[in-house]
């Protein structure tokens, strides 16, 4: 089936995010900040028949847990931890999909250079997680079900600035 605009649909959610410098908590504490986000979300299209009669791709949760090291420093350092988690999804009355929970981790590393430059190195996908996604069509006239793995490749970025 195409896409197509073919109802009214509810959307919500539900999100929150923080951060917690550690050195906060005294004057001890190392140059570290903790952080977090979560969101849940939903839907309803009021053309399609339940179950699963939400919006197609929307992560029903996400969340991430970050640490940053020595920020302000001349090294420092970091990593963050992706989750989102889909849920069924109908996307007309014979087709639906589910896709598979996906997790990320990304780490970085960033040098103030003396001569005010900035070197960032980062590995994004470090896990090397793959995505799976699978669709059932069911019709009277027949049916057919496809499973689909996407590799989602690991990444190296470097990045230099420098001020002129």
């Amino acid at each position: 089936s195409s896409p197509v605009n073919g109802g009214d649909a509810l959307a919500w959610g539900l999100e929150t995010e923080g951060k917690l410098p550690l050195r906060r908590l005294g004057s001890g504490a190392p140059a570290t900040t903790l952080s977090y986000s979560f969101s849940r979300h939903g839907s309803r299209l009021s053309a399609l028949p339940g179950p699963g009669n939400r919006l197609d791709d929307q992560p029903a949760v996400a969340g991430s847990l970050g640490l940053d090291h020595g920020t302000g420093s001349r090294f420092s350092f970091g990593a963050s931890w992706r989750y989102s988690r889909y849920d069924y999804a109908r996307t007309s009355a014979f087709q639906a999909y589910l896709g598979s929970s996906t997790r990320a981790l990304d780490v970085y590393a960033h040098w103030r250079l003396a001569t005010g430059s900035r070197l960032r190195l980062g590995l994004n996908n470090a896990l090397g997680d793959d995505a799976v996604r699978a669709s059932a069509y069911r019709a009277p006239d027949g049916a057919q079900d496809v499973l689909r793995f996407r590799d989602v490749p690991r990444s190296l970025s470097v990045v230099f600035e420098h001020d002129f």
